[in-house]
């Protein structure tokens, strides 16, 4: 077994990874008790209030109104109590991801990283950062992993084509952000890429496929080194209650909906509708729960990464 990482000497490595990723600051919330955020990502006030307005999910929505819900961040603005320049002598694990491991949409108690910790008794830290990448999520690692010790890590991420880009934020500082592929040649990519480069090559399966496995081999290499256990799922267990109809998910403009499924009872949507609900995040939580209990470490095979918002179970093996 090696010991610890050898990084970089210098502050230049250390600036880098701990710059903050970009969390939605004007929805942020501070008061004497609290810090928190009021939306995140495809959550925001525009797109529950045209559902809320449209009236065809009211029945699955309306609590909402009653019972808003508070994404809690630390001040490094993950979804945690746990803050990173405060001494913790305990065990904790941690979960990697991007909005489905953040939560978004959901209550903070229902989402799948509480679920397992309720399983395990063992606390855990939420890194999951909404629009992230899986780059993202060995930053994420990398600033926790000498500030505490790690049991097990937990990491739940879909082969999305995404990456980092740095861009000041209102305050003028540096944050990361993230460049979603899905979302064509505009945001941050001109900052980076010529057109036809981006369209012909970066977005390409090839390279989604390479980019999210250099990511997943360089934190399982983390994870060896130090005598952690790492689990890795990329699909999801359970198929989706919604599909869009017609509109795009998450942003103002009007989206409308179809049922795939009749949602299960007692079950709680997303806020946003089609990020995980409540069982949905149990779900997932349970098979992290299954693996780790019988083995050291996994990482389930890459599927082929369907055209939807999920993927399937039984996607095609690559």
């Amino acid at each position: 077994m090696f010991g610890k990482t050898i990084f970089p000497a210098g502050s230049d490595w250390h600036d880098f990874i701990n710059y903050d990723y970009w969390y939605g600051e004007k929805y942020l919330v501070e008061n004497n008790n609290e810090r928190y955020l009021t939306w995140n990502g495809t959550d925001n006030a525009d797109f529950f209030n045209n559902q809320i307005n449209d009236g065809e999910w009211v029945k699955e929505l309306i609590h909402y109104i009653h019972e808003p819900i508070k994404y809690h961040i630390n001040k490094n603005c993950y979804r945690t109590p746990f803050e990173f320049d405060e001494p913790y002598e305990g065990e904790v694990d941690v979960a990697l991801g991007c909005s489905m491991t953040f939560g978004v949409g959901m209550y903070d108690r229902y989402v799948w990283p509480n679920a397992v910790q309720e399983e395990t008794n063992v606390p855990i830290m939420n890194l999951g950062q909404s629009g992230a990448g899986v780059d993202q999520a060995y930053i994420s690692l990398q600033r926790v992993l000498d500030r505490f010790k790690i049991r097990k890590v937990f990491h739940f991420h879909q082969l999305f084509g995404r990456t980092y880009n740095l861009e000041l934020s209102h305050k003028g500082e540096y944050v990361f952000s993230g460049v979603q592929y899905s979302r064509g040649y505009r945001d941050h990519a001109p900052r980076m890429w010529k057109k036809e480069y981006f369209k012909e090559m970066i977005t390409s399966e090839g390279n989604v496929l390479f980019e999210h496995k250099r990511a997943i081999d360089a934190i399982m290499g983390l994870c060896l080194s130090r005598g952690i256990g790492y689990y890795y799922f990329n699909t999801c267990n359970f198929m989706p209650y919604f599909m869009i109809r017609e509109g795009k998910w998450g942003t103002s403009d009007t989206v409308k909906f179809r049922k795939v499924c009749e949602v299960a009872e007692g079950d709680t949507i997303a806020r946003d509708i089609l990020h995980p609900s409540r069982y949905q995040h149990k779900a997932i939580a349970n098979r992290f729960i299954t693996v780790s209990s019988k083995k050291d470490r996994y990482i389930e095979p890459f599927y082929d990464r369907w055209k939807g918002d999920y993927n399937p179970i039984g996607a095609r093996l690559l």
